[in-house]
């Protein structure tokens, strides 16, 4: 039985300075959308006794009418992944964050309408982003990848609520409260937007069906102009591509089954042992 050779792996923080600017973008709007919503619901039971003079019950009802069609959220996944449209639904979902502070804060408009706004927000948003990841950046650093979301989320909640707590205590009211998790909102808007520029720059990939192929990061190679002005600047500058930038072994044996059908055969297979197939 001969020797089985696999690729080397080495921890770099290479690898996370080579993520694009759309996993980034990514991240703070997953980190602030969470926080713009879970910092309310946190406290929303007594903001609404506070506000609008709501018995404990009674408030308590109301809070929970914000997760009603979170339920919903498998269902809309799926229709994302058949028909597309992520980009489309994540601006809604600022536009109708914004609107749901405003109506709090500034109207008297019933809070069932915001705390229903913030269920159709719940429903899609979370998933859409947490889903976007793998399109942003190299399957090598999916990995890294959610684990910079989950710790940025963390932070965020943690430092959040802290903030939260110490308004209302300083000021006695949540008015300051609400109206930093309006700036927020606000703030979510901006990204959302700032990500509709990035992924034009970057084949539109986040709103396509997943059928189609993962948004290209710094780490893959290719040789589309497009894709290496957006990276470089120019592209009459001496960049890498597809055929110089790649970071594989020129051949290894894979021993592992589903890894991805994409790779290229080596012209000049290497060795081959048991049940191992040698890609480039």
């Amino acid at each position: 039985m001969g020797e089985t050779f696999l690729p080397k792996r080495s921890i770099s923080c290479e690898n996370v300075q080579s993520f694009s600017r759309v996993f980034w973008i990514i991240a703070l709007l997953h980190v602030n959308f969470s926080n713009v919503f879970h910092l309310f619901q946190n406290v929303s039971g007594s903001y609404l006794i506070q506000r609008y003079d709501y018995s404990v019950v009674k408030a308590g009802v109301m809070s929970s009418v914000s997760y009603v069609f979170v339920v919903f959220a498998p269902f809309i996944g799926l229709a994302i992944d058949q028909f597309g449209g992520r980009i489309l639904l994540i601006i809604l979902a600022a536009i109708l964050s914004v609107l749901v502070y405003v109506f709090m804060i500034f109207t008297d408009i019933n809070p069932l309408v915001s705390m229903l706004l913030i269920s159709v927000c719940l429903s899609f948003t979370p998933t859409i982003l947490m889903a976007a990841i793998p399109n942003s950046v190299s399957r090598k650093s999916f990995g890294t990848a959610f684990g910079i979301i989950e710790i940025t989320d963390a932070i965020g909640a943690t430092f959040g609520n802290l903030l939260v707590g110490f308004l209302r205590d300083e000021t006695g009211s949540y008015h300051t409260v609400m109206l930093m998790l309006l700036g927020m909102a606000v703030l979510v808007l901006l990204l959302a937007l700032f990500l509709i520029f990035e992924d034009s720059r970057n084949g539109r990939v986040l709103s396509a069906p997943s059928g189609r192929s993962r948004a290209q990061s710094n780490e893959d190679p290719t040789d589309n102009p497009a894709v290496l002005e957006a990276r470089y600047g120019s592209t009459e500058e001496t960049v890498p591509v597809a055929a110089e930038s790649s970071s594989r072994p020129t051949s290894y044996t894979k021993l592992m089954v589903g890894w991805p059908d994409d790779s290229v055969e080596s012209k000049s297979p290497g060795p081959r042992w048991g049940t191992g197939r040698t890609f480039r």
